[in-house]
């Protein structure tokens, strides 16, 4: 498909800065965000199994934030490692994605967008590579604050032409 809504590394500013819903008041925003959990199995947390990530078990992939500049991203942040600042306009470490999934059965990502003080968070798992792939398989929703209507969110996958990824 040609959409590009809930795009990832964006590579032309596209209203404050990333296609978002696409739609309405949400179409884009201008901070997005890629995170992946470490967390491979359940563990035990005060004799309890846990089996939802914390906050420690998350690692940022990618950032790209328009409110500070020129965020455009282009296709060698593919595969760059630790590349730029986790808070400055553009933060790549997309390279290392691999590596960090390790043994788990699925990616499981989380995707935060930020505009104006809000923000959105969507949380899943999904089989495929998004880096090599430009299509999604095993989508398991997680937490999702911002699915779309008109452009569902339904999982990450490879764009290359106006954007890393997208969701739709």
């Amino acid at each position: 498909s040609g959409d590009w809504c809930h795009a990832i590394g964006s590579y032309s500013k596209y209203g404050t800065g990333t296609p978002f819903t696409c739609q309405g008041s949400n179409s884009d925003v201008a901070t997005v965000e890629l995170w992946m959990t470490t967390m491979k199995d359940a563990r035990e947390a005060g004799g309890v199994k846990c089996t939802t990530p914390t906050s420690q078990d998350w690692v940022m992939l990618f950032r790209q934030d328009y409110t500070q500049g020129d965020a455009t991203a282009s296709a060698s942040d593919y595969t760059a490692a630790e590349a730029g600042s986790q808070t400055g306009i553009k933060y790549s470490d997309l390279g290392s994605m691999s590596r960090l999934k390790g043994s788990q059965p699925k990616f499981h990502f989380k995707s935060v967008w930020s505009r104006d003080g809000n923000s959105w968070t969507n949380e899943w798992k999904q089989d495929t590579d998004p880096i090599a792939s430009s299509s999604v398989g095993g989508y398991e929703e997680i937490a999702m604050q911002a699915k779309g209507s008109t452009y569902q969110f339904s999982g990450l996958r490879k764009n290359g032409a106006s954007a890393l990824f997208d969701g739709t």
